[in-house]
């Protein structure tokens, strides 16, 4: 076939060509907008999670989502772990919900224990425990040093290095041990209504139940303060941050 006889069909294979490039050209101009429209969605969302979380990489791919930072009298920088200050929400939770969390930031919460494992795990990180009674008396508890394993590993406490303003409750006797929930057999777990690391059975227990009326026979205790079980606190807040952390401070 000579050049002549195959000019009509490459002509219209020309013109087929350019049809689809206009095509292609239109498709890439509306997937430009609607990246445009949805990066303004990401970046105003992504603005608005700031607001109530901040955002810490675990790992290259992980990442943990933080409750609010928490102002303290030792300088801030804090990651609130535990917050119960109203009975609001039920700590009466099964194993999943302890281990993926529950509540909301601002309000009563626990932020769950495979979020504190990836979070305590990534460096060295102390514990700060504030805690109101019913008087509105403020006392609290730190720890230098403060670490959970993994759910393989049941999420055992090591705690050590208490200091503070009211006796030690939590460290000298629940440290090393594993947490348990209602849900999963222990004992103490079931008859406390709460998922915590218990010994046999506590001497501290902030994940209780809540009551109004300072009384209860499982409720939020630490009991080296009040020197009862049944004595059951106000408010409590658990906030955790690395212990390199340091203050910083205006010339």
């Amino acid at each position: 076939m000579t050049f002549e006889q195959r000019l009509p069909s490459l002509k219209l294979r020309h013109a087929e060509a350019d049809a689809l490039l206009h095509v292609h050209a239109a498709l890439l101009h509306e997937l430009q907008f609607q990246l445009r429209n949805l990066t303004a969605v990401v970046q105003r969302m992504s603005h608005e999670a700031n607001t109530s979380c901040m955002q810490t990489q675990i790992t290259q791919y992980t990442c943990v989502c933080h409750s609010l930072k928490h102002i303290s009298p030792s300088g801030g920088g804090w990651t609130v772990v535990q917050r119960r200050r109203d009975g609001s929400v039920s700590f009466n939770r099964g194993w999943s919900e302890y281990r993926d969390g529950f509540g909301e930031p601002r309000g009563e919460h626990w932020l769950g224990n495979r979020q504190l494992h990836l979070l305590s795990s990534q460096g060295q990180y102390s514990l700060r425990i504030d805690l109101q009674d019913w008087s509105h008396t403020h006392r609290h508890a730190h720890y230098h040093s403060f670490r959970i394993d993994d759910e393989e590993n049941q999420y055992r406490l090591h705690v050590s290095g208490f200091s503070g303003t009211v006796e030690d409750s939590f460290s000298w006797y629940h440290n090393q041990q594993s947490f348990s929930t209602p849900d999963t057999g222990n004992i103490c777990a079931e008859i406390s209504h709460s998922g915590w690391w218990f010994h046999q059975c506590f001497y501290s227990n902030l994940n209780g139940v809540y009551y109004k009326n300072l009384l209860g026979p499982d409720g939020i205790v630490w009991f080296s303060w009040k020197d009862s079980d049944f004595y059951s606190l106000k408010a409590v807040v658990m906030m955790i941050r690395p212990r390199s952390f340091r203050p910083h401070l205006s010339p």
